[in-house]
């Protein structure tokens, strides 16, 4: 194998040039730096081997300590692990538009940090054959991330169960919408929803050569979350407000705001309070009661329908105010009727609720170079009114679906607290900043006109249209 016309430290130092423009690159992005660990992390090779790379006095080391040459099995194995580190780096430069000169190959570059001791042994079959290998195994790599191999990690939590279908149009909303935003990034990606429980999807794993994506679905965003190193692709479409669910074995006949509970102005020996474990309530009641007040009652239900049960050997004569979602509210509410207790709702300000949360994708802060390839999907989804149409619908037959279970006992839950809010004002600046105006205004005569028409009456006591 000859390099012909090329210096031996030719390629090599246009390379380390061209590594150096990574860090840079790496370094203006928000929260990161140009260190070797960040260069090693998108490059996909170790630490070690970035330094080593970056060295001026490093070159392969294929001899032993008395200077013999490396056997033939040893000398493959170390020739074709640096030329896949090579190879993995010049795909991720290429990516990133930083490498054009097409002289720079992995052949090139080795023969740069190629040794002058055995330099005669370059040239031959089993140096050809252990590049050859190196590559061909960086580059099986590169393609397996390339497409899209993604677990969407949900909870099977009320109306947003799985209906277990592979096609979009006859899944449920939640994993339908998921999977859509996905395959308008990669159409032939491999899509599978996977049931975890709400701590597995806040501890989501980052990006993994051999077992693709996992991303997570419906999942609340916060400061805090984003704070863990969570970033969130949030959908316009809907909102979802903190619901207050007064409990208690005596009916309660004094008035409570939301306020005066949620901030902790009422005692404890006058109103506990509850909360689900890492629910959004609870981070909610946490983050604004500080050392003030505790939370009384921390639920460990794992589904909607296990909080009600949770409640009932907790209810008292002191009035419990759970603070939660909508859904998990709801399941509770119906429930503790059934069963003879005496729940009461306390309701936000329906037309601009304090405490309001919008849902999402959401992925590990390292996963960060899907996030405008998914932002750009949902534009592209959003955009075309045929498919916003399905969407809503899929969303309002989802709710009437899950609804039905409950019966007369939601005929007493009031028409102020809907568990989930269409917000027509944030869907119209959202769709004014990539359409025109026009569009924006047309979009949100079709939402309106598709709830009025597909909503039944227990939709329209729950989902809200502001």
């Amino acid at each position: 194998m000859k390099v012909a016309g090329v210096p031996p430290a030719g390629r090599r130092t246009e390379f380390v040039g061209l590594l150096e423009d990574a860090r840079r690159l790496i370094a203006s992005r928000p929260g990161t730096d140009g260190s070797h660990k960040s260069l090693a992390a998108e490059l996909r090779i170790s630490p070690a081997r970035v330094g080593d790379l970056l060295r001026e006095d490093f070159y392969l080391e294929l001899t032993d300590r008395g200077g013999k040459l490396f056997s033939a099995p040893r000398l493959r194995k170390a020739v074709t692990g640096f030329s896949a580190s090579l190879e993995r780096a010049l795909l991720w430069l290429q990516r990133e538009k930083l490498l054009i000169d097409r002289a720079v190959t992995t052949e090139a570059v080795l023969f740069g940090y190629w040794p002058k001791n055995p330099k005669a042994q370059f040239d031959t079959g089993l140096v050809r054959d252990a590049i050859a290998d190196g590559k061909s195994t960086a580059r099986l790599e590169h393609e397996r991330l390339a497409k899209i191999n993604v677990e969407l990690w949900t909870l099977p939590w009320g109306p947003f169960a799985d209906r277990g279908e592979e096609d979009s149009n006859k899944s449920g909303f939640l994993i339908g919408y998921a999977r859509d935003l996905i395959k308008a990034v990669d159409p032939w990606a491999s899509v599978t929803p996977q049931y975890k429980s709400l701590t597995q999807i806040l501890d989501l794993p980052t990006r993994d050569r051999k077992k693709g994506l996992a991303v997570g679905v419906g999942v609340c965003e916060t400061l805090y979350r984003k704070f863990q190193g969570l970033e969130f692709v949030s959908w316009p479409l809907l909102e979802f407000p903190i619901v207050c669910l007064l409990v208690s074995r005596s009916e309660i006949n004094k008035e409570y705001s939301f306020d005066d509970l949620i901030s902790g102005k009422i005692s404890g020996g006058e109103v506990r309070l509850a909360a689900i474990d890492n629910d959004i309530g609870h981070a909610v009641l946490t983050s604004l009661l500080g050392g003030q007040r505790k939370i009384n009652e921390e639920l460990s239900a794992g589904l909607p329908e296990e909080v009600a049960e949770e409640l009932k050997g907790k209810a008292s004569e002191v009035p419990l105010a759970l603070f939660a979602d909508g859904i998990a509210a709801v399941h509770a509410f119906a429930e503790l009727k059934r069963a003879g207790l005496n729940p009461k709702v306390v309701p936000q300000d329906s037309q601009s609720p304090d405490f309001s949360f919008s849902l999402g994708l959401m992925l590990r802060k390292e996963d960060k170079d899907l996030f405008p390839l998914l932002t750009e999907a949902q534009q592209q989804v959003l955009g075309l009114e045929w498919r916003l149409e399905h969407h809503i619908i899929n969303f309002l037959d989802d709710v009437e679906s899950w609804a039905r279970q409950f019966g007369e006992e939601l005929h007493d839950w009031p028409t102020e607290q809907p568990i989930v809010s269409i917000s027509c004002k944030k869907i119209r600046k959202y769709i004014a900043s990539f359409y025109e105006e026009a569009k924006a205004e047309r979009t949100i005569v079709k939402i309106k006109k598709i709830k009025e028409e597909r909503g039944s009456k227990i939709v329209n006591l729950l989902i809200g249209c502001t």
